[in-house]
């Protein structure tokens, strides 16, 4: 059986499926079965990357939800099968900062039960393991830095490019940020460590939901384009917008040098 994913893939797809990916067991006839999926609506991912996996990984199969009311239309990307399990989960783990415990736990789990026909009891407490399991958010083990596909497929799951003119303002708002629920604070914690910025709770109205927020204006024109520069290699979702903002990153700062040079 063949898959061709290389390791600077598997890192995005696992920053992607710390946002937006869901592990979880499956029950058919009191067999218990893992599956790993990701999900992409249109609006989003406008170049049909999610839809392409099983092509490109040769893993998977992919299911299509249909426009429901104001809700674009969606794709489901799903590994179930055991072969597959076994070659992408180890590799999965190693660079995963939210989920990382929770696929090894699981992988662990259904390796160790898949052979069995289960009783309804422990189908329950399967199900329970599950829940507990997602709790416990973290990596396998202590992350010092993120990788920039990571970086990249994290953002593009759970992060925003913003790029607007207020009209009160006269330069544009730039900035990239990313939300998360304070139980998987780690992967903001790791954004804030590796690149600062400001790391806040919403406060009284939304305790559990963090923001990691960092300018990507005029002040901060380095930064921005050297982070830009490196997440626009590897952003298979929101590229067209990374592309916005350096673009105009690179106008500020040719700008800036025709000033210091006429001066």
């Amino acid at each position: 059986m063949t898959t061709h994913i290389n390791e600077t893939e598997v890192k995005y797809l696992a920053g992607l499926l710390d946002a937006d990916g869901h592990v979880g067991f499956e029950f058919t006839n009191n067999r218990v079965y893992l599956a790993i999926s990701l999900t992409a609506a249109d609006s989003i991912d406008k170049q049909g990357y999610v839809a392409s996996l099983p092509s490109t990984t040769g893993m998977g199969t992919v299911c299509r939800k249909e426009k429901r009311g104001d809700w674009s239309p969606i794709s489901v990307w799903k590994i179930s099968k055991a072969a597959h399990l076994e070659m992408i989960a180890p590799r999965l783990v190693k660079h995963m900062v939210i989920k990382g415990k929770h696929l090894q736990s699981m992988f662990d789990m259904w390796k160790e039960f898949r052979s069995k026909t289960l009783t309804d009891t422990e189908v329950e407490q399967l199900k329970v393991f599950t829940r507990a399991s997602r709790e416990n958010a973290g990596p396998l083990k202590a992350k010092k830095h993120p990788t920039w596909a990571w970086v990249a497929g994290y953002l593009d799951g759970d992060g925003s490019y913003i790029f607007k003119q207020p009209p009160s303002q006269n330069h544009p708002r730039a900035l990239v940020q990313a939300t998360a629920h304070i139980k998987d604070r780690v992967a903001l914690d790791l954004l804030f460590k590796a690149f600062g910025g400001t790391l806040n709770n919403r406060g009284a109205s939304h305790p559990h939901i963090m923001d990691w927020k960092h300018s990507l204006g005029a002040s901060n024109v380095s930064f921005a384009q050297h982070f830009l520069s490196k997440v626009l290699r590897h952003s298979k979702l929101k590229k067209h917008k990374i592309e916005q903002l350096l673009a105009h990153c690179h106008s500020h700062s040719h700008r800036l040098s025709v000033i210091n040079s006429t001066e």
